[in-house]
């Protein structure tokens, strides 16, 4: 799928999705999503100051392998800064609300779709609150890339949320998180280090770390592409190597 075939899709059959936050228009139809049953679809959200690298480069990868994913890039940004869109909760959640409602909607009219969530950096923190708003077994898994969240984010809402658990993939050599861990605060209002530098925190309890056992985590290694920096899992050889054959294996229901 072409790049501007994927713009096409979220703009046309999921474009409720696609409205800035100041031109919703809350009376519009909510459009039907029949014709996607049995299809997969992959909602992405990319990180701050609009960033669309991981939707477009997980295009490229659908085109090339000929896998027929419906992918639909999730806008959120309204900034120009990186900094006020890391630390912009209400764009944040706004973004998430839109999504969990389209999955909602998806899940009514086809059943059978698989819906996969893809969250790059602060868009980690989107994919995970959309998750939890639209409630257990929504989606088929979550993946998330270098995700800009607390190491001790909370995750379990989430990992109901998703029939085959969320994958991970974090780098110790992501040097822009390390700084906004460090200088600012994440997108979930922490500060200290990311997830997607050093890995999401296992709870001690018992009961919490049977659930953690759906949490896959990936740490970046010279084998992959890139240098482990804050688009690594992001490039297209990566995401074929990972996120394209973890959906294609996911089983239908």
């Amino acid at each position: 799928m072409t790049r501007l075939k994927c713009l096409l899709l979220g703009l046309a059959a999921f474009g409720m999705l696609s409205l800035s936050m100041e031109g919703q228009d809350r009376h519009a139809p909510v459009p039907s999503f029949k014709n996607y049953a049995g299809k997969k679809i992959v909602f992405v959200v990319g990180g701050v100051s609009g960033s669309t690298s991981v939707s477009d480069n997980l295009s490229a990868v659908n085109a090339e392998l000929g896998l027929g994913l419906y992918i639909v890039p999730i806008p959120w940004t309204r900034h120009d800064q990186s900094a006020k869109d890391l630390v912009d909760h209400n764009a944040q959640l706004q973004a998430a609300h839109r999504l969990a409602s389209a999955t909602k909607a998806l899940r009514k009219d086809a059943p059978k779709a698989q819906i996969f969530y893809l969250g790059h950096s602060a868009g980690a923190r989107i994919v995970l609150a959309a998750a939890e708003m639209a409630g257990p077994g929504s989606v088929e898994r979550i993946f998330l890339t270098h995700a800009a969240v607390s190491t001790g984010f909370d995750l379990r809402n989430a990992l109901k949320a998703s029939r085959y658990g969320i994958d991970s993939f974090y780098s110790t050599s992501d040097t822009v998180l390390e700084a906004a861990g460090r200088d600012y605060v994440l997108a979930d209002g922490e500060k200290g280090p990311a997830a997607g530098q050093t890995g999401f925190r296992i709870p001690a309890d018992k009961r919490d770390a049977e659930l953690y056992r759906n949490l896959r985590q990936y740490a970046w290694t010279p084998e992959c592409a890139g240098v482990g920096g804050h688009g690594a899992w992001t490039l297209a050889r990566n995401l074929k190597r990972t996120v394209a054959p973890l959906i294609m294996n996911t089983p239908s229901h």
